[in-house]
């Protein structure tokens, strides 16, 4: 993997297993709704800006 894709690489990898708790512990806790309406739109938002972060790293790389 070239040096400057390990940290991208890493920065994802963290923003998915981030996204995949998170949905975890919506489905698995007693939280509020206000709380869990909270988690779940900053679950989108994460979701959102890794997908537009590596359409833009892809176009750059092309």
């Amino acid at each position: 993997m070239d040096i400057y894709k390990q940290p991208y690489f890493t920065l994802f990898s963290t923003i998915c297993d981030t996204i995949k708790e998170l949905e975890q512990l919506l489905q698995n806790s007693s939280i509020s709704q206000q709380e869990a309406t909270l988690l779940w739109k900053q679950v989108k938002k994460l979701k959102k800006i890794q997908q537009t972060t590596e359409e833009q790293i892809i176009q750059a790389t092309e």
